[in-house]
């Protein structure tokens, strides 16, 4: 969710990674549809620069190397992210259980809060 008052973005759902074709990952809604890469970059592009985006989903940090830095077709979602100037991007790079993911999140806001 964006929130007007704070730079920071978390995401906590299912990615559908599609190596090779990073157009094609999306991001799964609660209404069962997906959120393509096109479509999230527009939307993130409204608050851009972000200071922290948390991707709390399987495979976020996933992306083509040979992609990396292109700001027409970037190499994943982090890519997107930076390449929009995000300042701290945090994602995965493997498949995560969701009670996994919950424990992890709760660790890292809880160091972020108290540092």
């Amino acid at each position: 969710m964006l929130h007007e008052s704070f730079n920071i973005f978390h995401l906590a759902t299912h990615f559908l990674y599609s190596p090779g074709h990073e157009e094609a990952s999306g991001i799964l809604l609660g209404d069962g549809r997906y959120l393509f890469q096109n479509d999230w970059i527009a939307l993130l592009k409204k608050r851009a620069p972000l200071d922290l985006v948390t991707l709390s989903a399987c495979e976020t940090g996933g992306g083509d190397p040979s992609r990396m830095g292109n700001q027409n077709t970037p190499g994943g979602l982090i890519d997107a992210l930076m390449n929009l100037g995000t300042r701290q991007v945090v994602g995965t790079l493997w498949p995560i259980d969701d009670h996994d993911a919950f424990e992890l999140m709760r660790r890292f806001y809880d160091q972020v809060m108290h540092q």
